[in-house]
């Protein structure tokens, strides 16, 4: 399949994923910042209670978009499947 790309298709396809991840970081990061971190700091660092909200946050967060991504790369392939078996 990756044959059938053109080195325009590549490069599209991995700006998109950029894109795709960075709006990924934007909203992980927005995400933790609210729940974790007081609107009104106190101190430059963050709290040792802060880095722990923000550390077990970003590992909620993370382990959710994974698996979003394996249910579409199942669904991905089951439907890629569906469309073989009704042109053959």
């Amino acid at each position: 399949m990756a044959a059938d790309l053109s080195a325009g298709h590549l490069q599209a396809a991995g700006e998109l994923e950029i894109e795709m991840m960075q709006d990924l970081y934007k909203r992980m990061t927005t995400a933790c910042h609210q729940k974790c971190v007081k609107p009104k700091y106190k101190d430059s660092e963050l709290t040792k209670g802060e880095s722990i909200c923000i550390d077990r946050c970003v590992a909620k967060y993370m382990e959710v978009q994974i698996s979003r991504f394996d249910i579409f790369d199942i669904l991905k392939y089951s439907f890629r499947f569906m469309i073989e078996l009704v042109n053959n």
